[in-house]
């Protein structure tokens, strides 16, 4: 399972966002994102709010294990 921040910076990167735009879409600072993606900073409940509000998501979708790789 991917850590927080990774999976954090996977949503991310996934919407095609850059740190700064998904730190002002969440009105947080940029830096508080990258320490968070990181694993370096856990949100404080009104940031984890509006990062995941950002997103476009639910905590229970960020923290959805990923389906394991199958051999093609």
């Amino acid at each position: 399972m991917a850590s927080f921040g990774t999976s954090i910076k996977s949503m991310r990167v996934a919407l095609g966002r850059s740190v700064e735009e998904l730190a002002q879409a969440a009105r947080i600072p940029w830096a508080t994102l990258e320490k968070i993606e990181n694993d370096e900073h856990f949100p404080r409940m009104h940031e984890l709010e509006r990062l995941l509000a950002a997103l476009g998501t639910s905590l229970n979708i960020l923290l959805q294990p990923s389906l394991p790789e199958t051999d093609r």
